[in-house]
C-alpha cells in the first residue's frame, strides 16, 4: 500500500527544479532531489501520513521538516516558474491555486 508520504514524494518529483533521485548504487531509495539546492527529500518512516518529511542536505546533515512548510515553498517556486514560462496560464496566484488543488487531489494531503 502506498502511504501519503510516498504520494507526496511522487508528486514533488514532477515540480520545477525537482527530479527523482537516481544513484549509481541500487539502494532502492525512494527519494527526490531538489536541483536548486541539492537537498534530497524522502518520506520519513515514522510519519506515513506525511506530517513530516526527511531532508538530507549536501553536507550530509539530515533533518525532519514539516511537510506543509516544505511543500508550500516548493509549490510557490513552481507557480512562479510556470507564470514565467506559461504567462497565458495566469499569474503566480492562479498557477499556485491550480497546483495546490492538484496536489491535494493527487496525494490526499491537505494543509
Amino acid at each position: 500500500m502506498t502511504t501519503v508520504s510516498k504520494q507526496v514524494i511522487d508528486f514533488l518529483a514532477g515540480l520545477h527544479s525537482m527530479d527523482r533521485l537516481q544513484t549509481m548504487v541500487e539502494d532502492n531509495r525512494d527519494a527526490i532531489i531538489d536541483l536548486e539546492c541539492a537537498a534530497i527529500i524522502e518520506a520519513h518512516p515514522e510519519f506515513p501520513d506525511a506530517d513530516m518529511l526527511l531532508v538530507e542536505y549536501a553536507n550530509g546533515i539530515k533533518v525532519k521538516v514539516m511537510t506543509h512548510k516544505l511543500v508550500d515553498q516548493l509549490l510557490v517556486r513552481n507557480a512562479t516558474a510556470m507564470s514565467v514560462t506559461n504567462p497565458e496560464g495566469g499569474d503566480v496566484k492562479a498557477h499556485y491555486a491550480h497546483i495546490r488543488d492538484h496536489f491535494a487531489r493527487k496525494t490526499g494531503f491537505e494543509y
